[in-house]
Order: structure tokens, then C-alpha cells, then sequence
């Protein structure tokens, strides 16, 4: 019998080996060439950049860098290098609590655990905003930092913003939007544009994909098939798509004009991508699309369940 935290833990790691964080490959990056700026010397930001390399792999005793190329060296290595930094590891551990609702490594009550946390997240925002303007998009650190936000905040009873809300749940921060200002909907944001804590999480529950936190209890022994990842899963790789009462799912072939419609009469909205129409209907409290019949005309059809499928199978290239 294994403890939740146990499974939790190995799902995240299974999720995240093979997805190393380009983001701080991108600052080290930049980091170097600021070097570069600051000095005027190329030679010694290299030197200096190679150092650091050899410094974080072997200590302070590593073999001399000067003749060697840090760019090369940087993304050669990321994948080891990225690890070997505390900030690499802080964003690996975020990335855990915020899509797992885990917390690796921590000990003590769970005040404590919360406290650390907060503490976590709160570090992880000041280093996000200290980073320099024009140093790259940087759309996974990002994320990042709003994903662990809104999970400590809905875990403590706190309303999110809606930037918020869209990194914790994944959808699109213009689908979200959208969703919020829909007449009769039953997400809504107040007038600070913060959606309540009870709100939010009823509505993230009825999403798929969405993991309940298991932090404040991590060793309660569960059995595995009730919170096991499925065999072979890679992040990135698979869609969950909704499929009406007659067995037709949702699926890219779907465009009509060049867009797809999604949504009940007089509700629509129409979409050119694929994701991001799935991506609305799964925010949907009734979710609905237009599809073809038999006959070829074009009608609303609800969704009566939703199935996982491989972005292979529905003809999509996988996200890097």
C-alpha cells in the first residue's frame, strides 16, 4: 500500500523527466550576455560562464574553462545543469504542487507545511519580477509562478485572480474570459476581478484533468488504481475530448468556414484553433458544439462524456 504523496510523487516525476526547463536555460542565456554587455570583455564573461558550469557540477575545484564556449556548454547540459541550480529545483517543485497538488520533501505539521509553502511560492514570484525586461517571453516561468499562487490561495480559502485561475487550470487566459463574462454562467469575478475560492474550486473540480491537493494529508494510504498515473502517459500527448450521446466526439475535422463553433443557441463562440475550442468547451458548464450529420447538415450536439485520446490519433502535432 503506498501513501498518496508516493504516488503523487512518482506521476509528477514521470510527467516532468523528459520536459527539462528551457526557461532558465533561456536566462542563463541572457545572463551571459549581459556579462558581456557590463564588462565589454567577451573573453572574461566566458571564462566566467564556464565557470560557473564547472562550479555548480564540481565545486570550486573544476577544471579551467577559459578555452571552452559557455553557450554550447549551457545547452548541451541543461537537462543536468538546470538541477544543480536551487532555482531549477524550486521550479520543479512548483510545478509538482501546483499540477499535483503535492509538495515534495517537506516535513513538520501542516501549518508548517503551509507556512513553507507560502514562503515557496511567494520567493519563486519575487525571483519571476526580478527578472529584467526583454529577456525573453519566458511563458513557463510564468505560469509557473500563477499556477503555485492559485493552488496555496484555493487551498487557504483565498479568491484568485483570473490570470490566476487560467495557469491552475490550463485553459487559456482569453477562453477564461470569455467564460466569466457569459450570461448565466455560474463562474463569476468580482469587481477586483478575483474569483471566490468555492467558485473557482467547484468549477476546476468538473474539469477532467484537475487534481485535488493532497499536501495537507500526503501519507494517507490510498489504493493505487484510485489515484495511479495511467501506463505510458506523456505530458503533452494526450487530449481529453468530449463524445455526444451518438458516439461522435469533438474532433479537428470539425471547421466549417475555417473555424469551429462551440456552444449552445446563442451562446456560440466561434474559434480557428482546434485546442483552444476544446479548450472552451471543457470550461462550459453545458458544453456543446457544432458537428455535421449523416446527411451532412450542421447541428448542436451536448456532450454525454468525455474520452482521453493521443494528439496522434486526432491528427494533431504534439506540443514541444
Amino acid at each position: 500500500m503506498a501513501t498518496i504523496r508516493e504516488i503523487r510523487s512518482e506521476e509528477a516525476a514521470n510527467a516532468y523527466n523528459s520536459n527539462p526547463p528551457h526557461d532558465l536555460h533561456e536566462l542563463i542565456e541572457r545572463t551571459g550576455e549581459w556579462l558581456e554587455a557590463l564588462t565589454g570583455e567577451p573573453h572574461a564573461a566566458n571564462a566566467a560562464m564556464v565557470h560557473l558550469l564547472d562550479a555548480l557540477h564540481d565545486g570550486p575545484d573544476g577544471a579551467p574553462a577559459s578555452d571552452r564556449d559557455w553557450r554550447a556548454e549551457w545547452a548541451d547540459d541543461i537537462e543536468n545543469s538546470a538541477d544543480l541550480m536551487r532555482r531549477g529545483q524550486d521550479m520543479t517543485e512548483l510545478m509538482a504542487f501546483s499540477g499535483f497538488g503535492i509538495q515534495p520533501d517537506l516535513a513538520g505539521t501542516p501549518a508548517d507545511r503551509r507556512q513553507a509553502i507560502e514562503e515557496k511560492v511567494a520567493a519563486f514570484r519575487a525571483f519571476v519580477d526580478s527578472i529584467p525586461p526583454g529577456w525573453g517571453e519566458l511563458k513557463e516561468v510564468r505560469q509557473v509562478a500563477l499556477a503555485a499562487e492559485a493552488r496555496i490561495l484555493l487551498d487557504t480559502g483565498e479568491s484568485v485572480s483570473i490570470e490566476q485561475l487560467a495557469a491552475l487550470s490550463g485553459l487559456g487566459f482569453r477562453s477564461l474570459q470569455n467564460l466569466l463574462a457569459k450570461k448565466g454562467g455560474t463562474l463569476r469575478a468580482d469587481a477586483d476581478g478575483r474569483v471566490a475560492a468555492d467558485a473557482a474550486l467547484e468549477w476546476l473540480r468538473a474539469r477532467p484533468d484537475f487534481k485535488e491537493s493532497v499536501w495537507m494529508d500526503p501519507d494517507r494510504e490510498v489504493n493505487e488504481a484510485e489515484d495511479s498515473p495511467r501506463d505510458g502517459e506523456v505530458l503533452g500527448e494526450f487530449l481529453f475530448v468530449p463524445v455526444a450521446a451518438d458516439g461522435t466526439a469533438f474532433v479537428p475535422d470539425y471547421r466549417r468556414g475555417g473555424r469551429y463553433t462551440v456552444g449552445l443557441k446563442g451562446e456560440e463562440c466561434q474559434f480557428e484553433d482546434y485546442r483552444e475550442a476544446l479548450e472552451y468547451i471543457a470550461s462550459m458548464t453545458r458544453p456543446a458544439w457544432r458537428r455535421p450529420n449523416d446527411k451532412g447538415n450542421w447541428g448542436i450536439v451536448r456532450a454525454d462524456r468525455w474520452e482521453r485520446r493521443s494528439v496522434a490519433s486526432l491528427g494533431l502535432e504534439a506540443r514541444s
